[in-house]
């Protein structure tokens, strides 16, 4: 079975290669493989590959996730594309140094496991049920799990450690130049930081009677624009338009508003008509 542990920021990459470690100890006949999900040319295969026949039987996605990383669009939008082509029990996020109830919303949709020695059980027999007619007996995996628990305890108490100091940031680059990852940051932590204070109040009432944007409070522009650059990222991705309304309906866009958006983005459908008319 391969164990596609996606990673994104240092203390995410940190747990995501100590999973890997300790995975290869207490499980055997796994493949675990780690992605920086911020690089589209390292993502999983799963995200390209499409619905094919073997993907239920033989992956397992593990997101790995932390203060610093669970509200980042590359890890919402690599959640997203994973939860559309896994059944629900081959996809979880494992966290390092947040609660489950402190996650972003899209992103409890799915089961998010902690380090403590439940979770870590948990998610070991979770993986081994996934595995079918090459799963091990469970008091094999229990005294397997027992063995290396305390070394991996140790591991990801120093790692919590580690994140909790503040992130030295790097030197600005002389050549003038802005690193690649950088840029959407920013945008993504402003928008769900603002769909979390929003949802409940705007969103599930005024949105749903008055789907049109402009409509929306002046509050509630950093969302617009914030979903704008999703929008156009996973057109250019490849991602059709009813494709995109329905990954923004699965994080809890409503519908209206998701295709009022992404026709006013890409310039399709009613919105464009409308444009042709002023015209």
């Amino acid at each position: 079975m391969k164990i596609i542990i996606g990673w994104t920021g240092n203390s995410s990459r940190g747990l995501a290669e100590l999973l890997n470690d300790w995975l290869l100890r207490v499980i055997q006949a796994t493949d675990p493989v780690l992605i920086n999900i911020e690089e589209q040319s390292s993502r999983s295969d799963i995200s390209t590959r499409g619905h094919d026949e073997d993907i239920d039987e033989n992956y397992f996605g593990i997101l790995c996730l932390t203060t610093q990383n669970h509200e980042s669009h590359d890890v919402i939008f690599e959640a997203g594309v994973m939860s559309n082509l896994l059944p629900p029990n081959r996809l979880c996020g494992l966290l390092l140094d947040l609660q489950a109830s402190g996650a972003c919303r899209p992103l409890q949709r799915f089961p998010l496991l902690d380090t403590s020695k439940k979770g870590m059980r948990k998610l070991l027999h979770t993986i081994n049920e996934a595995k079918g007619s090459q799963s091990i007996s469970v008091d094999v995996l229990e005294d397997t799990f027992n063995i290396f628990w305390e070394m991996f305890e140790a591991d990801t108490r120093q790692l919590r450690e580690e994140a909790s100091q503040p992130e030295r940031k790097p030197e600005p680059e002389t050549t003038g130049k802005q690193h690649p990852a950088l840029g959407n940051t920013a945008v993504m932590l402003e928008m769900l930081a603002t769909v979390r204070a929003l949802e409940k109040k705007l969103y599930r009432s005024s949105v749903e009677e008055s789907p049109v944007p402009e409509a929306i409070p002046e509050a509630a522009k950093p969302f617009q624009e914030s979903m704008v650059g999703l929008i156009k990222k996973m057109s250019n991705s490849g991602y059709s338009e009813d494709d995109t309304i329905e990954f923004l309906k699965n994080i809890g866009i409503p519908d209206s508003y998701a295709r009022y958006t992404v026709h006013k983005t890409l310039g399709t459908g009613v919105h464009m008509e409308l444009n042709k008319k002023k015209n």
